[in-house]
C-alpha cells in the first residue's frame, strides 16, 4: 500500500484545515497547496496479525496459571479452638461485686476533691445495682455520712462569717441543696437511721444561722429607716438592695427545711422585715416627690439651667429606687407604679421646659439690626438659650427611648435648628451691610470708619458666642464665613487709617530710597481703644494716643543688614559674629529677614540709614509698636507656630511691596497662605521674627540700660503661649530681628 501523508500548516492551508491525506509518492512530499512538506501517516497492522497475537497472549496465561497451581504447597486447614467454658452464677456475681467496689473505693478516694453533687451521682448509679448486696450498701451509706460530715465543717466555717459575708446566704443555700440530695439518694437505703440524725443536726444548725442573719438584717433595715432625709438617697437605695438581696436568699433558703416551729417563726420574720423594706420604699418615694413638686412649681419663674441639674439628680434617684423595685416586686405592683409616675412627672417637667425655651426664641427679635447693643444682646440671649437647650438635650439622651421621649428630642433638635436659623440671619445681615459699602473707602473715611467699626464689633460678639452652638457642620462652616468677613473688615479698617494720613510717603525720602525702603503710614490715634481681636496680643493697654508717623513694611532684610557690616571696624564685626549671617543649613540668603543681631547693632543700623537718607530713622517705641498694629495687624495673619504645624520652622521672607516671599520649602507652605497679603503692605508685627524696641522702661522696667524691649511674637510661639507685652533682652537671638520707623519733623 503506497505510503501518505497530511500537511499540518493549519490556518494558512485548506489541506491541512481538511486533514486531507496524499500521497507521499505523487506529490514528492511536498503539499500542493501551500508548499510545505508533508507528514508521514504510519500505516496499520493487518487485521489477522492483530487477532494472533491476541490469542497467543490467553494461551501463555492459561499455561502459566496451571504450573503455579501444580507446584503451589497446600493451605493448612485451621484447628478449631475448644470452647469457653460457662461462668456459674456465684462466679458472675463475685466478679460484678468485685467491679462495684472499685467503683465506691474510688468515689471514697475522691471524696473532697470531687464536687458533692458528682459524687452523689455516681452513688446513686451504683446504688441501683446492689438492691441485694448489704456490704456494699452500707458502705455507700458510710460515704453519706462523710459527705455530711463534710458539709457540717463547711456550715461551721459559714457561721464564723455572719456579719462580715454578704453572700452568706446563697452560699449556705448551695450547701442545703447538697444536704437534701443526700437525703433522696440515701431514702432507700437501709441502716440510715445515723445518717439521718446528722442531717437532722445539719438542718437546725442551718435554721439557727438563718435566724441569726434575720437578726441582723432587721437592725441593719432599722438603721437604714432612720437615715431617710438625711444619707443621700442613692447610697441608701444601694444598701437596701443589698440587704433586700440578702434576704431573698434566705427565705429561699429557709423554705428548703423541714417545717418547725422555730422555721415558722423564722418565716414570720421576713415577712415583717419584707413589709418594712416596702414602707422604706414608699418614704424615699416621698423623698423624690417632695422636690420634684418644688421643681415644677418654679418651672417659668428660674432659669431653665438652675433647675437642670437638680432635675437631673432627680432622674438618677428615680432609676436608683426603680430598678430593685421592678427585680423584687415587679413591673405591676403598687411601688412601681408610684415610681412610674415620678418618671411621667419628670417628662413633663421636661415638656415645660421645652415650651418656655420655644416661647423665649419666638419673642428674640428679628434681623436687620443697625446697632450694636441689638447684635450683642440677640447673641447673648441666643447663648442664654443655648445653654438650657444643651442641658434638656443630656437629660433626654439618658432616658429610655420612648414615644414621649422621642417626641421631646425632636422638639429640643428643631430648637437648635432655631438657634441656627438666627444666627445664619445675623452674619448674612453683615454681609449686606458689608456689601454695600463704597469699593473706595477714602471718599468718606470718617463716617465709613464707624460704620466699619460697628460691624467689626458686632462680627466679634457673633463669634465670641457663636462656639457654643456649633454643633453640626452646618454651623462650622457659618463660624468659617463669619472669620472670612472679620478679616475683610480689618483689611477695610486698615485702608481706612491710611486715608486719614497727611501724606502717603515720608517727603525726606528720595523716589529711589522710597523704593529700597518700603514705608506705610500710621494715622494719629487719639485715645484709639485696643480691638477685641488684639487683645491676646496687646495686654495691660485699654487704649492708645500716637502721632502719625511711617513704619517698614517689613522686617530688614540680611542684604540690607551686610551693607551696614561692611562700615563696621574690625573689632565691631568681631563683637557681632556671623550668628546673623549662618544658620544651621549654611549662609542665610539675602532675602531672609535678619535676625541674630544684638540692640547695638540694630540702632547702629538705624543711625547709619538716617546719615544716608537723610530721613529720623529710629527703632520703635512699645507705643509706636501698639500704634502700628492696631492700624495694620491682622492675627489670622500672624506666623506663629500652630498645633497642626511642624517643629523646626524658619522665618518668613518678604518681598517690598509687604507680599509673603513664595517658597519651595515645606514648612513654610504650612505656615501660611502664600498669596495672602495685608492690606496696607506691613506684615509680621505679630509673628515671624520678635523685633527690638529703643524703649527699656514703660509696662515693664528692664533691669538697667543693656537691656531693652523686644516686642511681639515669633514664628516658633504656640498660639496658646502669646506673652501679650514686650519682654526684656539684652543679648541675640535667631528669633529677635528688627524693622525701622519714621517721623518726619514738620
Amino acid at each position: 500500500m503506497a505510503q501518505q501523508g497530511v500537511c499540518k500548516n493549519y490556518g494558512d492551508c485548506q489541506l491541512a484545515d481538511e486533514k486531507k491525506p496524499m500521497s507521499l509518492e505523487s506529490t514528492n512530499r511536498i503539499c500542493p497547496d501551500c508548499g510545505q512538506p508533508l507528514y508521514e501517516i504510519p500505516s496499520s497492522s493487518p487485521l489477522w496479525l492483530k487477532i494472533s497475537g491476541g490469542i497467543l497472549i490467553f494461551l501463555v496465561l492459561i499455561v502459566g496459571g496451571g504450573v503455579w497451581w501444580y507446584v503451589s504447597p497446600p493451605v493448612p486447614t485451621p484447628t478449631p479452638k475448644p470452647p469457653h467454658p460457662e461462668l456459674t452464677q456465684s462466679e458472675k456475681l463475685r466478679i460484678k461485686i468485685e467491679a462495684l467496689q472499685r467503683q465506691i473505693d474510688a468515689i471514697q478516694a475522691e471524696i473532697g476533691n470531687t464536687p458533692v453533687h458528682s459524687l452523689i451521682t455516681q452513688l446513686e448509679d451504683i446504688q441501683g445495682q446492689i438492691d441485694q448486696m448489704p456490704e456494699l450498701q452500707t458502705q455507700i451509706v458510710q460515704i453519706y455520712i462523710q459527705l455530711v460530715e463534710n458539709l457540717s465543717q463547711e456550715i461551721n466555717r459559714l457561721q464564723t462569717q455572719i456579719g462580715t459575708n454578704t453572700h452568706l446566704a446563697t452560699e449556705l443555700e448551695s450547701v442545703q441543696k447538697h444536704i437534701k440530695a443526700i437525703q433522696s439518694a440515701s431514702a432507700q437505703l437501709p441502716e440510715t437511721a445515723a445518717l439521718n440524725q446528722k442531717i437532722e443536726g445539719l438542718q437546725t444548725q442551718i435554721e439557727q444561722i438563718y435566724t441569726q442573719l434575720v437578726d441582723n438584717m432587721s437592725q441593719e433595715i432599722n438603721h437604714l429607716q432612720t437615715q431617710i432625709g438625711t444619707k443621700a438617697l442613692l447610697e441608701l437605695a444601694t444598701e437596701l438592695e443589698s440587704v433586700q438581696q440578702q434576704m431573698k436568699a434566705i427565705q429561699s433558703g429557709s423554705a428548703q427545711l423541714p417545717d418547725t416551729s422555730q422555721l415558722i417563726a423564722l418565716n414570720q420574720t421576713i415577712e415583717e422585715r419584707q413589709t418594712q423594706i416596702e414602707q422604706i420604699y414608699t418614704q424615699l418615694v416621698k423623698e423624690i416627690q417632695n422636690p420634684l413638686e418644688k421643681i415644677q412649681a418654679q418651672v417659668g419663674h428660674k432659669k431653665t439651667v438652675s433647675l437642670t441639674t437638680p432635675l437631673e439628680k432627680l432622674q438618677d434617684q428615680v432609676w436608683g429606687i426603680q430598678r430593685p423595685i421592678s427585680r423584687f416586686y415587679g413591673s405591676h405592683s403598687l411601688l412601681y407604679a408610684q415610681v412610674s409616675e415620678l418618671q411621667t412627672r419628670i417628662e413633663q417637667i421636661y415638656r415645660q421646659l421645652i415650651d418656655n425655651i420655644n416661647q423665649t426664641i419666638e419673642a428674640l427679635p428679628k434681623p436687620p439690626f443697625r446697632h450694636t447693643s441689638a447684635v450683642i444682646s440677640v447673641t447673648t440671649q441666643l447663648v442664654e438659650i443655648q445653654e438650657p437647650i444643651d442641658a434638656v438635650h443630656k437629660l433626654l439622651d439618658k432616658l429610655y427611648e420612648t414615644e414621649q421621649v422621642l417626641a421631646l428630642q425632636k422638639q429640643v433638635e428643631k430648637q437648635q435648628t432655631g438657634i441656627e436659623q438666627t444666627y445664619r440671619m445675623l452674619v448674612s445681615d453683615i454681609e449686606k451691610q458689608i456689601k454695600a459699602m463704597p469699593a473706595d473707602k477714602c471718599t468718606a473715611p470718617k463716617q465709613l470708619q464707624s460704620q466699619i467699626e460697628t460691624i467689626q464689633t458686632q462680627i466679634e460678639a457673633i463669634q465670641q458666642r457663636i462656639d457654643k452652638s456649633i454643633r453640626r457642620p452646618e454651623m462650622a462652616a457659618l463660624k468659617t464665613r463669619l472669620d472670612g468677613l472679620h478679616r475683610k473688615v480689618m483689611r477695610d479698617l486698615t485702608e481706612i487709617s491710611s486715608c486719614s494720613c497727611v501724606d502717603e510717603v515720608p517727603k525726606c525720602l528720595s523716589a529711589e530710597m522710597q523704593k529700597k525702603l518700603p514705608l506705610s503710614c500710621v494715622p494719629t490715634l487719639q485715645n484709639r481703644a485696643i480691638p477685641g481681636y488684639l487683645h491676646d496680643w496687646i495686654k495691660g493697654v485699654a487704649k492708645v494716643t500716637e502721632s502719625e508717623f511711617f513704619v517698614m513694611r517689613r522686617e530688614v532684610k540680611v542684604g540690607e543688614f551686610q551693607d551696614y557690616v561692611k562700615t563696621l571696624d574690625k573689632g565691631q564685626r568681631d563683637q557681632l559674629g556671623d550668628v546673623w549671617r549662618q544658620d544651621d543649613a549654611g549662609e542665610v540668603p539675602d532675602e531672609n529677614p535678619v535676625a541674630g543681631v544684638p540692640w547695638w547693632a540694630a540702632k547702629g543700623y538705624a543711625d547709619w540709614l538716617s546719615k544716608k537718607t537723610g530721613c529720623p530713622l529710629t527703632l520703635p517705641t512699645y507705643n509706636q509698636w501698639i500704634a502700628a498694629t492696631v492700624s495694620h495687624a491682622n492675627p489670622d495673619n500672624a506666623v506663629i507656630r500652630d498645633k497642626q504645624q511642624f517643629l523646626g520652622l524658619k522665618p518668613q521672607q518678604r518681598t517690598d511691596d509687604g507680599k509673603k516671599q513664595a517658597s519651595n520649602d515645606l514648612f513654610q507652605q504650612l505656615l501660611s497662605d502664600e498669596t495672602e497679603e495685608n492690606a496696607g503692605g506691613v506684615l509680621d508685627l505679630l509673628g515671624n521674627l520678635r523685633e527690638w524696641s529703643i524703649d527699656n522702661r514703660g509696662q515693664e522696667e528692664c533691669p538697667d540700660d543693656s537691656f531693652h524691649y523686644i516686642l511681639g511674637e515669633d514664628y516658633k510661639t504656640w498660639r496658646d503661649n502669646i506673652a501679650g507685652a514686650p519682654i526684656c533682652e539684652m543679648g541675640m537671638s535667631d528669633m529677635v530681628g528688627f524693622r525701622l520707623v519714621l517721623r518726619e519733623n514738620k
